[in-house]
């Protein structure tokens, strides 16, 4: 009986022990993320904002999302139609890729290629007949646009004024034309269809990289970019 009451004695005494650890740890922990804070400037504050609330909007969805999934464990669960666009819109928004989406969001990933191919089959396929010029020349500027939005700003954390939004405009310019592959071209840049700037297409049983490729780094949007030198 002695030795129990002994040995509930030093059980007690170590959890006190780490729980005072644990709570000064924790302090100094605290402590150094504050002083931290403290120098941080008004801009890299406010980023920091910004990346916290994003960062606590997309957990909320995920647990929404995993809820629904926990209720229905047992059964398989059938998402409405609003659901999948929002579980997509996740994964664009959050760059998700598409082989963790069983641990974002509990779906199995046969489910997610099911859903993509019903989108795609959905999709009309080509451009209208009875579509004029104009027409043409908006949906294109819609799909830059969309460009822009997506794929460039959205890696900015936060946009100081006009002049700031203005310079972002002209590095995407830059990008846009010179650096970023484009699909429609089979991979090509503007720059090099329209200005007859083609590199050779390499030899299939090539074993060497070329060595005279270009990088160039977008600093605003932390960007890194590869191409072929234009020669002289």
């Amino acid at each position: 009986m002695a030795e129990n009451l002994e040995v509930l004695n030093v059980a007690v005494s170590l959890l006190i022990r780490a729980t005072l650890f644990a709570a000064g740890f924790s302090g100094r922990v605290r402590r150094r993320s504050l002083r931290r804070l403290a120098a941080m400037d008004a801009d890299a504050k406010a980023k920091e904002i910004l990346f916290l609330k994003d960062r606590v909007y997309q957990l909320e969805m995920q647990v929404s999302i995993l809820q629904k999934h926990l209720h229905k464990k047992g059964r398989k669960p059938r998402y409405e139609v609003r659901e999948r666009l929002l579980i997509l819109r996740q994964m664009e928004v959050f760059q998700i890729p598409r082989r963790k989406v069983s641990r974002y969001f509990g779906i199995v990933r046969s489910t997610l290629y099911r859903w993509l191919h019903k989108i795609q089959d959905e999709t009309p396929s080509g451009t209208a007949v009875n579509k004029t010029s104009a027409e043409i020349a908006l949906l294109v500027w819609e799909r830059v646009i969309k460009t822009l939005k997506y794929e460039w700003l959205k890696r900015v954390p936060l946009i100081k004024g006009f002049d700031h939004l203005a310079l972002l405009c002209t590095e995407f310019e830059s990008w846009y034309n010179t650096s970023r592959p484009h699909m429609t071209l089979e991979g090509l840049r503007p720059d090099d269809f329209y200005y007859d700037r083609k590199p050779e297409e390499p030899e299939r049983d090539v074993q060497t990289v070329p060595n005279n490729i270009e990088r160039h780094v977008f600093t605003e949007t932390r960007v890194t970019a590869y191409r072929l030198k234009i020669a002289a």
